[in-house]
């Protein structure tokens, strides 16, 4: 009999817990396979057997802390793999070469694909362009852009794109509802398109929720955050910097500075492509026809004069309105400040000292993060029976074993 030892875990790794086991005793195994995953303070390790044979004993069980040169297993390599070894299939023989018949013929390349009998010219009608030809080539004798192989398509926009002359798109009207990432990008997207651009949005500032309370405030947090932590674990590198002091309205100032540079920054590149922005609350009156109210903030504050035109016709018409964050009704009614939505948390109006996270997904863990990081105390309730449920579990064991440590308390 001979026995599998748990190898180096990596540098400063001196331990780890089995959080799997794979196999089990009478288990052929094959060089390569799977034998146990074991978690550290830095990832979760995937154990592989480096023998072939037959499993005679598991000496560890979920839960076990184990450190390298822990016998994992004992095997006895004499028996092989046996069945847990598959053979690759056989090669299948090289045709013989032989006559070739009309029917063996090789289809042609998608490159050099016969075109399609022409159809009768229509007024109006242009025939695809050639990718050899030039961008306003004939094409004679060639495949369609779609017809070729999507590497060797040509970019298309402008005129081939949407089938107008430039002359044509300038004459239709594309309105926007929202400034957030998908409305911008929608607008300025027309506006390259050649068409008449109006971007409508509710808000003083451009953005919308990813970029004024959403992704981009969190992530600017989340790295103030990480410093304080980084400092704290310091000294075991022979770094000191001393207790983080927190100064909660120069952090918020910070984050209000780079939101508004982003913001601002959207509204600049609207101007460059000549897109129009009007401030205002949009509603549908009718199929091609929206009609404007005074414009809002996210608390529904009205922040803008009344708009100068009272209605806006359109040919085509992008909703990219974004998200609101849910406010369970019960707790709503309550209209107590200490119970915050994410919106309210990125306001940062101060530190408390004790903070509830209900909700374990990504919004609620980075709000948890920056908080613990300022200095709250954390406790994370979640519905479901673990973090990040839509996320891989692989991924979400070393982080929840990080979190327990950094939180007071999560379940």
């Amino acid at each position: 009999m001979a026995e599998f030892k748990l190898p180096n875990l990596g540098e400063g790794v001196d331990s780890g817990e089995v959080v799997g086991v794979s196999v089990k005793a009478g288990d052929a195994v094959a060089k390569g396979q799977s034998l146990a995953e074991v978690e550290t303070n830095k990832a979760v390790m995937d154990v592989t057997a480096n023998f072939d044979g037959k499993i005679t004993a598991v000496n560890v069980k979920p839960g076990d802390k184990v450190k390298p040169g822990a016998v994992l297993v004992t095997y006895d390599p004499s028996a092989g793999s046996g069945q847990g070894t598959v053979a690759p299939p056989a090669k299948a023989a090289a045709p013989v070469p032989g006559p070739v018949k009309p029917d063996d013929r090789q289809a042609p390349r998608p490159a050099t694909l016969a075109p399609a009998p022409a159809a009768p010219s229509k007024p109006g009608l242009r025939s695809p362009p050639s990718p050899e030809a030039g961008p306003e080539g004939p094409g004679q004798g060639q495949a369609s852009p779609s017809q070729l192989p999507r590497g060797l398509r040509p970019h298309i926009t402008g005129e081939r794109h949407h089938g107008m002359s430039p002359e044509q798109a300038a004459t239709k009207h594309v309105v926007v509802i929202g400034a957030g990432p998908g409305g911008y990008a929608a607008a300025f997207y027309a506006a390259d398109l050649g068409f008449k651009v109006t971007l409508v949005n509710k808000e003083t500032k451009l953005g919308g929720v990813c970029t004024l309370r959403g992704c981009i405030p969190s992530k600017g947090l989340l790295h103030i955050a990480k410093l304080v932590n980084e400092a704290k674990h310091a000294p075991a590198w022979g770094v000191s910097f001393g207790e983080a002091k927190v100064d909660i309205n120069q952090v918020r100032a910070y984050k209000d500075g780079f939101v508004n540079t982003l913001a601002s920054g959207v509204a600049q590149v609207a101007a460059a492509r000549k897109v129009t922005v009007i401030q205002a609350k949009a509603q549908f009156k009718n199929a091609g026809t929206l009609s404007l109210l005074a414009g809002e903030e996210e608390d529904g504050t009205v922040s803008g004069p009344k708009p100068a035109v009272a209605e806006l016709a359109f040919d085509y018409c992008i909703i990219a309105t974004g998200s609101v964050p849910a406010m369970p009704g019960p707790w709503k009614a309550l209209n107590d400040p200490r119970i915050m939505d994410s919106t309210a948390a990125l306001e940062l109006k101060d530190i408390p000292k004790k903070l509830l996270v209900v909700g374990g997904g990504y919004i609620g863990l980075e709000m948890a993060c920056v908080y613990a990081g300022l200095g709250s105390e954390i406790t994370v309730v979640e519905f479901a029976p673990g973090l990040l449920m839509a996320a891989d579990r692989d991924l979400v064991r070393p982080l929840q074993a990080r979190l327990t440590k950094q939180f007071k308390a999560s379940m």
